[in-house]
């Protein structure tokens, strides 16, 4: 019989501690579960030592995942044995570029298991906070990163909150969001963030993001753009974005009910701009009014400080709006670029 060389004993010794240890590990869990702790310890997949990059290839091809690639077979056929440990890493190197289809220098453990299951955005809330605690448990979170939960008793399911975001942005007139492809995450945040001194994150602040995209949708939303609307875990909308509202620097809030009504903003509004134009206020018709603060930390494109709250009236055919202050008074008068 033909000897067998040292490291497909060490592969096939893999193969079997695998199938021993059930059903459930052949999955991308799996993957993920062998390969969180790696990217811990060493870093990104072209890090790793030969020995380390062998048995992931080994439990992706046991897998299924690599029949398509023909560089599997020589590397883990029985001509390996005749190949150099260099020779061996440029094939392990060239196997899990071609498997995510990018190059080794990106391969890391977010890359093997969107190629796997999918690109994150589609994965099921269980799913997502499956891939939170791992990489909490493995110490390989990164900042910003989310932390995915599940809705507790009391708080919006993921079907509630979406629909609440949909009626919320029909009712500001964004007509398209039904066409749109709906990514709901619920997440928790793991601590206080400030921002040029303001707080935009809570620690333990549970929230829903509701993002629309229409670039992915299956109907015509020629024009339109990405919508997303951010509510707390029991269902209050905090904040809101529309592409009318990016032109504009601004992110949307919902104004204080006891301040200046949208009917005043707008008759005020209605009134600079016809001066503005030199036009008849009455023929000024479908005027668009948002309230909200100012996302940009540029004032020379914004016109306005960083995170200052302002009501915005929107001209759509002259592409024209007016800002406001909270109280109502005119505060400037812009032409958007196209």
């Amino acid at each position: 019989m033909k000897k067998i060389s040292r490291i497909l004993t060490l592969l096939l010794a893999l193969v079997l501690a695998v199938s021993c240890a059930g059903a459930e590990m052949a999955t991308w869990q799996a993957v993920g579960t062998k390969v969180a702790p790696l990217e811990k310890e060493y870093g990104i997949f072209s890090k790793w030592d030969l020995k380390t990059k062998m048995q992931l290839i080994q439990m992706l091809e046991d897998l299924g995942e690599l029949y398509d690639i023909d560089e599997v077979g020589t590397l883990l056929g029985e001509e390996s044995e005749f190949l150099t440990d260099e020779q061996r890493e440029d094939l392990c190197n060239e196997i899990m570029a071609k498997f995510v289809g990018g190059r080794v220098e990106a391969i890391d453990l977010n890359a093997i298991l969107e190629t796997l299951h999918g690109k994150i955005s589609s994965w099921t809330m269980r799913d997502r906070k499956w891939y939170t605690d791992l990489r909490a448990q493995n110490g390989i979170e990164s900042d910003g990163e989310k932390n995915f939960v599940l809705p507790k008793d009391g708080e919006l399911s993921q079907e509630k909150a979406t629909e609440r975001a949909l009626n919320f942005l029909a009712s500001v007139g964004v007509s398209y969001v039904d066409r749109c492809t709906i990514d709901a995450t619920l997440s928790e945040e793991p601590e206080d963030v400030y921002d040029e001194g303001f707080r935009v994150g809570i620690q333990g602040r549970r929230l829903w993001t509701i993002i629309f995209d229409p670039e992915t949708g299956e109907n015509d939303t020629s024009g339109a753009g990405i919508c997303k609307v951010l509510m707390l875990a029991s269902g209050p909308i905090i904040e809101y974005n529309t592409p009318e509202l990016d032109k504009m620097y601004m992110t949307g809030l919902l104004p204080a009910a006891d301040g200046v009504t949208k009917e005043e903003v707008r008759e005020t509004a209605r009134e600079a701009i016809a001066e503005k134009l030199d036009v008849r206020p009455e023929s000024l018709d479908n005027l668009q009014t948002y309230f909200g603060y100012i996302s940009s930390k540029d004032e020379v494109v914004s016109h306005a400080p960083f995170r200052a709250q302002l009501w915005a009236v929107l001209y759509a055919p002259e592409n024209i709006y007016a800002m406001l202050d909270a109280e109502g008074k005119m505060y400037y008068i812009q032409r958007l670029a196209k």
